[in-house]
Protein backbone atom coordinates (compact mmCIF):
# COMPACT_ATOMS: atom_id res chain seq x y z
CA UNK A 1 0.00 0.00 0.00
CA UNK A 2 2.45 2.20 0.84
CA UNK A 3 4.95 1.22 -1.48
CA UNK A 4 3.75 3.43 -4.39
CA UNK A 5 3.56 6.23 -2.25
CA UNK A 6 7.61 6.20 -1.58
CA UNK A 7 7.78 6.04 -5.60
CA UNK A 8 5.84 9.57 -6.74
CA UNK A 9 6.78 12.78 -5.33
CA UNK A 10 3.63 14.33 -5.79
CA UNK A 11 2.05 12.00 -3.45
CA UNK A 12 4.68 12.28 -0.57
CA UNK A 13 4.44 16.12 -0.84
CA UNK A 14 0.24 15.65 -0.39
CA UNK A 15 0.57 13.48 2.16
CA UNK A 16 3.06 15.43 3.85
CA UNK A 17 0.98 19.05 3.46
CA UNK A 18 -1.96 17.47 5.16
CA UNK A 19 -0.49 16.72 8.28
CA UNK A 20 1.28 20.05 7.97
CA UNK A 21 -2.22 21.14 8.10
CA UNK A 22 -3.59 19.14 10.71
CA UNK A 23 -0.55 20.15 12.77
CA UNK A 24 -1.30 23.54 12.42
CA UNK A 25 -5.26 23.80 12.95
CA UNK A 26 -5.33 21.04 15.77
CA UNK A 27 -5.29 23.39 18.52
CA UNK A 28 -7.80 25.53 17.25
CA UNK A 29 -10.28 22.27 17.49
CA UNK A 30 -9.22 21.03 21.06
CA UNK A 31 -9.42 23.16 23.52
CA UNK A 32 -7.10 21.41 26.35
CA UNK A 33 -8.76 21.40 30.16
CA UNK A 34 -5.60 20.86 32.20
CA UNK A 35 -2.05 20.99 31.62
CA UNK A 36 -2.12 17.05 30.78
CA UNK A 37 -4.21 17.45 28.20
CA UNK A 38 -2.54 20.20 26.62
CA UNK A 39 0.44 17.85 26.69
CA UNK A 40 -0.92 15.59 24.86
CA UNK A 41 -1.74 18.37 21.83
CA UNK A 42 1.58 19.62 21.71
CA UNK A 43 2.88 15.94 21.43
CA UNK A 44 0.33 14.92 18.72
CA UNK A 45 0.78 18.23 17.04
CA UNK A 46 4.58 17.68 17.36
CA UNK A 47 4.51 14.52 15.53
CA UNK A 48 2.35 15.76 12.89
CA UNK A 49 4.89 18.05 12.10
CA UNK A 50 7.74 16.14 11.98
CA UNK A 51 5.95 13.66 9.97
CA UNK A 52 5.54 16.60 7.42
CA UNK A 53 8.58 17.23 7.39
CA UNK A 54 10.05 13.80 7.25
CA UNK A 55 7.56 13.29 4.48
CA UNK A 56 8.94 16.80 2.24
CA UNK A 57 12.12 15.76 2.58
CA UNK A 58 11.65 12.22 1.14
CA UNK A 59 9.92 13.52 -1.83
CA UNK A 60 12.78 15.98 -2.61
CA UNK A 61 15.05 13.06 -1.82
CA UNK A 62 13.18 10.81 -3.98
CA UNK A 63 12.59 13.54 -6.37
CA UNK A 64 15.87 14.49 -7.50
CA UNK A 65 16.97 10.79 -7.29
CA UNK A 66 14.34 10.23 -9.89
CA UNK A 67 16.08 13.50 -12.12
CA UNK A 68 19.46 11.87 -11.86
CA UNK A 69 18.33 8.55 -13.01
CA UNK A 70 16.31 10.49 -16.25
CA UNK A 71 19.41 12.66 -17.43
CA UNK A 72 22.10 10.79 -19.86
CA UNK A 73 25.54 11.31 -17.61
Amino acid sequence: MFADLFKEPRKLVAVGMSCLVIGLVLPEFFHPASQSHLNAIHFVRGLFMGISLGLNLAAVIVSARQRRLRTPA
